[in-house]
Parts: structure tokens; sequence; C-alpha cells
């Protein structure tokens, strides 16, 4: 008898394979059964199977049928699921966990999914999560009036700080992303010159193939932008 045969495990799978039934249908369904076969012996020891259903169902959605790999990487699957049980389902870094999760099972995707991801997305905090998107979409320069008596200048570019919980913690965010080796953040000029001081944050490689694995097409929708 296979894991697969397993009476928790089937009785588990057979549960979250009804549930997606009458929300996305049979083809749907046949694909999220099927996605459990690389995520059970994972999702077994998790204790929110209501969720992992949830999760499977929507990493599903991400999958065509036919990339679908019959196995996945446990040093990425793992740290996941487990870093899912703490972050609320409708979270923008629960999308990202998902991204990342169906990256790696993804057989088109899966050159992406670099075991580091894991632990970088739960360092990661809201803002910085949005930076990241925001960034993969483009470069951010800030140019912002410095006051003469000013110990320390605080900016953000407007893009970022109309949706950043704390836009004075921009300078921090940036020096945390680029310690993760997530982007490139710096000052293009070390002294002022006429009261202005210049920020430039980009991807860097290692960046760009973390967007590729954590970003996808829907983020603007997850952070609810206008």
């Amino acid at each position: 008898m296979s894991w697969f045969d397993s009476l928790p495990l089937k009785r588990m799978c057979d549960d979250m394979v009804a549930g997606s039934t009458s929300i996305i249908g049979t083809h749907l369904t046949n694909v999220t059964k099927t996605l459990l076969t690389p995520l059970a012996p994972f999702a077994i020891t998790a204790n929110y199977a209501d969720r992992v259903q949830d999760y499977c169902t929507r990493i599903g959605q991400k999958i065509p049928p036919e990339n679908l790999l019959k196995e996945a990487q446990p040093q990425i699957v793992g740290p996941c699921l487990d870093a899912l049980k703490y972050i609320p389902s409708d979270a923008p870094l629960t999308e990202m966990f998902l991204n990342l999760l169906a990256s790696s099972i993804d057989k088109e995707r899966t050159c992406y999914a670099h075991p580091a991801f894991p632990l970088i997305l739960s360092h990661l905090s809201h803002d910085e999560a949005y930076i990241l998107y925001r960034v993969s979409e483009k470069a951010f320069e800030s140019e912002e009036y410095a006051e003469p008596t000013s110990e320390k200048l605080l900016f953000c570019p407007l893009l970022l700080r109309n949706y950043l919980f704390y836009p004075d913690n921009y300078d921090t965010y940036g020096t945390h992303l680029n310690s993760l080796g997530l982007v490139s953040f710096y000052h293009i000029q070390s002294s002022y010159h006429h009261n202005k001081l210049y920020d430039r944050i980009i991807l860097s490689a290692f960046g760009k193939l973390f967007a590729n694995a954590c970003i996808s097409d829907n983020m603007k929708e997850i952070f609810k932008e206008k």
C-alpha cells in the first residue's frame, strides 16, 4: 500500500476534493486531487485542513494540468506550509507563498523556485512585499528636498507611499531587502546637491528570480490597488 492510499491521507484528500467540487467544478477538482499527490506528505502533518483545501484549490488554478510535476521539493513545500499557518489566508504574503508553491511543482517554472525563498518570504513585512511587487514592474527613484538642519532625510516614492502601512520606514525596508539580496538600494549621490537627495531601488538578479517565482499577475488585486 502506498502512502497515498493510507487511510488518514485518503480521507483528507477526499474531503478536500469534495469541498472544491462545489466551487470550481469537476475539471479543477481533478487538478486539485492530482495536486495533492506531491503536496500531501507535507499537508498531512499540518493542523489546518480547511485552509490547505483552499490553498490547493488556489494553487491548482495557477498550474496547467499538463505542467504538474509528480514530486514536490520538500525544502520548499515543507517550510511554505508551515509558514502559512501563521498568516491570514487573504494576506498578500499568503498569495506569494502560494505562487512559490505553484512554481515549485510547475515543470515550466520550477527553475525559479529557489529553496531560500520560503525563509525569505517569512522575513518580509506587508510593506516590503508591496515594494517588491512594485519594483518588479519598474525601478523606483525618489527625489526630495532636504531641510538644511535635517540630520536624517526620510523619503519614499509617492506611488509606494500611498499603499505602505508605514511609509516612513521605507529607508529601513530598502536596507533590509538589500540585505536579503533581493534589491539594489542605494543613494545615487552620496552628498546633497542643491538641497536634494536621490535614491534608487531596483531588483537584483536574485530578486528577479524571486519575482518570477513569487509574484503573479493578480498582485494588484491582492494588494487592493485602486
